[in-house]
């Protein structure tokens, strides 16, 4: 069933795969070379440099042989993870996920490929749920199957799986994999959720799986309902390719609906005006825009990338300008402090 639906999506388009020679990449490639030809796959590992040099060095070992016997190119790629984690402050594993994406992305775009497929599951999707939930995100989904990254489509085809169907699949075939040694150590967050998951939600229900995953895909459509509302909302209100106008009038009295619209705002901006991520995009970003909205008609106010608010009697134009001037590295409390002006510089 999945391979149809892979072909669908993946019918003469190349594709990236980020390959770490896992069961779970492993039999992603697999499945993937059962309906594409090998010429439309092109592989990408990447060396975290945190295990021992023995162990990678046997993990590229295999790499390098299943690319072979699957008749597909392998791109081996090394990441400063431990110098950017010291760098900006972050968990080793945020700064392994922010460098794998920001190079699969950039890799993807050089070289024209418009699909990255990742081996995410169904178990990954419970994992990261929890541990959305523990962290208090918002807007916490789990992992969805398809998402896009500027103009690149991101693919997740085994997300309806479970692991132990991939490691039967893997064994009943005899296909090799790696295992890597970091994923036992619960000195990752992920890694004691996976650990302490199991055997605790196993003694509440013995379904829990089923009923988490029931419960996850209720979020996603949650949130896509309220993404479509939000967008019926702000439809129709780019003004020229560099102005967009939003109306006071959509914003709801339930803060609740206006924080999202607001958060939806600050994505279109973002994405129609330089077609980029979400960086800006904070809760402490939606609660500034939230005031700025109740300024005084006349007043303006900055956003970091160039853009530019004025407000107006009816709404707020926003308006992309050339020059970047806005200095980002501002303390947001402080500069929340100024909104009581007439002229207003807000720094995100």
């Amino acid at each position: 069933a999945i391979e149809a639906r892979m072909y669908d999506i993946l019918y003469n388009e190349p594709v990236l795969v980020s390959f770490s020679g896992g069961p779970d990449s492993v039999f992603l490639l697999d499945r993937l070379c059962s309906i594409l030809p090998s010429t439309q796959i092109h592989l990408i590992y990447f060396n975290h440099q945190l295990r021992s040099s023995h162990e990678l060095s046997a993990e590229i070992d295999l790499v390098k042989q299943i690319a072979e016997r699957f008749d597909v190119g392998l791109t081996i790629r090394k990441l400063p993870v431990s110098l950017y984690a010291k760098k900006k402050s972050l968990s080793i594993e945020h700064a392994a996920r922010v460098l794998r994406r920001r190079y699969l992305t950039h890799y993807a775009s050089v070289f024209r490929y418009t699909v990255i497929c990742t081996g995410h599951h169904q178990d990954d999707v419970h994992e990261t749920f929890i541990y959305q939930l523990l962290k208090g995100t918002k807007r916490g989904q789990g992992i969805l199957k398809h998402d896009r990254i500027h103009d690149i489509r991101l693919f997740r085809p085994l997300i309806d799986l479970y692991k132990d169907d991939i490691l039967a699949y893997l064994d009943l075939h005899g296909l090799p994999y790696s295992v890597d040694s970091s994923n036992s150590d619960t000195v990752y967050t992920r890694n004691k959720i996976r650990k302490a998951l199991p055997a605790f939600a196993s003694e509440v229900n013995s379904n829990y799986k089923e009923a988490l995953s029931e419960y996850i895909s209720y979020i996603q459509d949650v949130h896509t309902f309220l993404d479509d509302f939000t967008d019926d909302a702000l439809a129709g209100l780019e003004v020229s390719e560099d102005v967009f106008f939003v109306f006071k009038s959509v914003l709801s009295s339930r803060s609740f609906v206006s924080n999202y619209i607001l958060r939806r705002v600050l994505q279109r901006l973002y994405h129609d005006f330089y077609n980029s991520g979400s960086t800006y995009v904070t809760k402490e970003s939606v609660v500034a825009l939230y005031k700025a909205f109740s300024l005084s008609a006349g007043s303006c106010f900055d956003l970091p990338g160039s853009i530019v608010g004025k407000v107006d009697y009816d709404g707020v134009y926003f308006e992309k300008t050339l020059s970047d001037n806005v200095t980002q590295d501002v303390d947001l409390s402080k500069s929340l402090q100024t909104l009581y002006g007439t002229s207003l510089r807000v720094y995100l």
